[in-house]
C-alpha cells in the first residue's frame, strides 16, 4: 500500500439541514449554502459563529447532520419533525439540489418561511440535554477566527475580535479595526516626532489581518506576533515576525521593506511573499509569490540569496545556512485564501499545522505513524471532524478525541 494518500478527494460535504426557531438566530439561507458548499470567506465566518456561540447548535447540527446522512433518528421524538415534513413537502418547490437523496427536493427560500413557521423543535431531547451537551463538546472541535492583541507602544493593549470596531489614534495616525482587520492611516513620515511600534499578537487557534502605514497588506497566520512602527521612518521600513504571515508589499524604491525574523532578513522593495518563522520549527521558510526578494541573516549580510517567483529559501537556524529550492507555491500561501494544502507531506508535520489553527493537542500513540505521508486539501473553515474523518478513510490512521486532545493510532 503505497505511504501517500489522497485524503481529500471529495468536494463538499452535502448535508442538508432545517432551521427552526429555536436556531434562527442565523439565516436558513447560510445553513442551505453550507450544506450545498457555497458559502462565502464571509458567510462561512458567520456560520462557524453561530456554530461555537452555544453548545445546543452543535447539538442540533450534530442531530441533523445525522439524520440527512442516513435519514434515520435516534429518538422517537424526532418523528414529530417527520410528520410535519410530510405535511408541507407538497408544496414546496421541486428544486433539484446536487447529490441530494431523491426524498429531499426543496425551495430554499420557501423552506426558510415554512419551516420556522412551524416551530417544530426538533432534534432537542430535553430528557438527556445534559448527555448531548457534553458529547457535543466531544465531538466538534471548531476552526479558527479573526481574533488578535494589540500592544501599544507604552505597554497597554486591547482585545481585537471579528465584529469588535475599534478607533485609536498615535502621534496623528489614526488606528482602525473593523470586522477582521485592522490599519494605519494618517501621518506622514516627515510629521513623525518619535518613531513608536504596536505589536498584533494572534493566538492559537486565529488570524488577523494589517494594513500598515505605508498601506502594505499583511495576513497574519495562528500563533503569529508582528511588530511594527506606526508611520514608517528614515531609508527603511522595517518590521519583526515571529511565526507567519504573507505579504503584500507597495513598492518603494526609496525605502526598502525588510522583514527580521530570528536572524534572518527578508528585503524587498515591492512584491508579495510567504514568510514562516515559528519559534518551534528548526527551519525558516521564506516563498515567493510575485516580483524579487533578498534573503540573508543580520549576522552575514554579504551572504545574499536572491528570489524569483516560485522559489523558496530555507534557512537552518542553527548554521544560518540558506538553500534555494523550486515550490509548489500553493503548498506555503493557500491557507490565505482559506485552504490547507499538503503535498506529499508526512502526518507529524500536518498535524503540527492543523494544531495551531484549531488549538488542539496530538499525541502519536504509534511512532511509526509520524512518517505517513498525505497529499490533499480541505477548506480551513471546516470542523476538524471532518479533516479526521478524511484522513481515516484512508484507513491509515485512527484518532481518539479527549476534549482538545488528539491521539493518533
Amino acid at each position: 500500500m503505497s505511504p501517500s494518500r489522497v485524503f481529500c478527494c471529495h468536494k463538499g460535504e452535502i448535508t442538508n439541514v432545517f432551521m427552526t426557531e429555536m436556531q434562527n438566530n442565523i439565516d436558513f439561507i447560510i445553513i442551505w449554502k453550507k450544506i450545498n458548499d457555497k458559502l462565502s470567506v464571509r458567510q462561512e465566518k458567520e456560520f462557524n459563529q453561530w456554530l461555537k456561540a452555544d453548545y445546543s447548535h452543535q447539538v442540533f447540527f450534530e442531530k441533523v447532520l445525522h439524520y440527512y446522512k442516513t435519514g434515520e433518528v435516534k429518538n422517537a421524538r424526532d418523528h414529530d419533525f417527520i410528520n410535519a415534513w410530510k405535511s408541507i413537502e407538497p408544496h414546496l418547490k421541486d428544486q433539484k439540489i446536487r447529490r441530494m437523496p431523491d426524498w429531499i427536493k426543496i425551495s430554499a427560500s420557501v423552506a426558510a418561511t415554512v419551516l420556522i413557521m412551524l416551530s417544530v423543535y426538533l432534534f432537542v431531547d430535553t430528557t438527556t440535554e445534559s448527555e448531548n451537551v457534553t458529547t457535543a463538546r466531544e465531538m466538534i472541535i471548531p476552526p479558527g477566527s479573526s481574533k488578535a492583541r494589540l500592544i501599544f507602544d507604552d505597554g497597554e493593549s486591547v482585545d481585537l475580535a471579528e465584529g469588535r470596531d475599534f478607533h485609536g489614534e498615535v502621534d496623528g495616525a489614526q488606528i482602525l479595526n473593523k470586522g477582521n482587520q485592522i490599519s494605519y492611516v494618517g501621518t506622514k513620515a516627515t510629521e513623525v516626532a518619535e518613531v513608536k511600534y504596536n505589536t498584533l499578537e494572534i493566538p492559537r487557534g486565529a488570524e488577523y489581518f494589517v494594513i500598515l502605514s505605508d498601506s502594505t497588506k499583511v495576513w497574519l497566520n495562528s500563533d503569529s506576533r508582528l511588530r511594527y512602527p506606526t508611520a514608517f521612518v528614515g531609508d527603511v521600513r522595517q518590521v519583526e515576525l515571529e511565526g507567519e504571515a504573507y505579504f503584500e508589499v507597495t513598492k518603494n524604491t526609496a525605502m526598502p521593506f525588510q522583514v527580521v525574523s530570528q536572524g534572518q532578513v527578508v528585503e524587498v522593495l515591492g512584491t508579495e511573499f510567504n514568510l514562516s518563522s515559528y519559534n518551534n520549527d528548526d527551519l525558516i521558510y521564506t516563498t515567493l509569490v510575485e516580483g524579487q526578494v533578498k534573503v540573508y541573516t543580520e549576522d552575514n549580510p554579504e551572504l545574499t540569496q536572491t528570489l524569483v517567483p516560485g522559489y523558496q529559501t530555507y534557512m537552518y537556524k542553527e548554521s544560518g545556512d540558506i538553500s534555494v529550492r523550486k515550490v509548489d507555491v500553493n503548498e506555503y500561501v493557500a491557507w490565505k485564501e482559506g485552504v490547507f494544502y499538503f503535498k506529499n507531506e508526512n502526518l507529524e508535520n500536518m498535524m503540527h499545522t492543523i494544531s495551531r489553527w484549531y488549538d488542539i493537542d496530538v499525541i502519536f500513540e504509534q511512532e511509526r505513524k509520524r512518517s505517513l505521508k498525505f497529499t490533499g486539501e480541505i477548506k480551513r473553515y471546516e470542523n476538524l471532524e471532518r479533516m479526521l474523518q478524511l484522513l481515516e478513510e484512508t484507513q491509515e490512521v485512527n484518532f481518539t478525541k479527549e476534549g482538545k486532545e488528539i491521539r493518533i493510532n
